[in-house]
């Protein structure tokens, strides 16, 4: 093998060249690893320190280091702790507003109204620390520091649209004779209360289990509308199925 002859000056900048690419090969290659991370698994680690520091307690830094990014690379997904608080809120009430929407597959208001409160009560349970953790309620409107009205616009209408199927549900069982309420606007939301706060007061290793609660408010707010009566025709039709 022939070796060419080179200056010591050309062979003093192949050696600094040489040097800086090692030095930059760390850098790139936790720049590559940063932008496998995604968006998703950034709050997915986000909502998982939320829950347990709260919101005052829970860094940027803290995400980041859970992530094994460093912190500026957040700023690739995110301007700041409030967008990802915003956006862990939005994702939760997204994936509510989803369970409940995909469970509405009956057409009579008595039995779709039930497949709306049991699946709300099984959301609030089963995802509890989820709930209290950003107080998420249908109607409430949550919102952050510095969370701008635009930014907020896709929280509220979420809240809406579930909001609207269940006027949706009370209005067609009224106007059938099914339902007898007076005050639709009231019904609706003393229906979304009591499934919204049924995690502050249940107790996972109590006597009741999470489907023994969503049954007991399904025939609550169904007596509540005034079709105490078809409870049994409904629990029937569901074990039939």
């Amino acid at each position: 093998m022939l070796c060419s002859r080179r200056s010591p000056r050309i062979l003093e900048h192949m050696v600094a060249a040489r040097s800086t690419r090692v030095k930059a090969e760390p850098q790139q290659k936790r720049m590559r690893a940063d932008e496998t991370v995604g968006r998703e698994k950034v709050l997915r680690t986000a909502l998982q320190l939320f829950m347990r520091h709260g919101y005052q307690g829970t860094s940027l830094k803290a995400i980041a280091r859970e992530l094994d990014i460093s912190a500026p690379a957040l700023y690739w997904y995110f301007p700041s702790k409030e967008e990802i608080f915003a956006s862990v809120m939005e994702m939760s009430m997204l994936e509510f507003w989803t369970a409940v929407k995909n469970s509405l597959t009956e057409g009579d208001p008595v039995l779709r109204l039930g497949q709306l409160v049991r699946t709300h009560v099984r959301w609030q349970l089963s995802q509890s620390d989820v709930a209290r953790t950003f107080d998420i309620g249908v109607g409430m409107r949550p919102l952050v520091p510095g969370l701008t009205e635009e930014r907020s616009k896709g929280l509220i209408a979420l809240e809406r649209e579930y909001l609207t199927e269940l006027r949706r549900i009370l209005t067609k069982g009224q106007r059938s004779g099914q339902f007898s309420f007076t005050e639709l606007k009231v019904t609706a939301f003393a229906i979304t209360s009591m499934c919204e706060y049924v995690h502050t007061w249940f107790v996972p290793d109590g006597p009741l289990n999470i489907e023994d609660i969503a049954a007991h408010y399904e025939r609550l707010v169904l007596a509540m509308v005034g079709a105490a009566e078809a409870v049994p025709n409904v629990e029937r039709t569901r074990r039939r199925r």
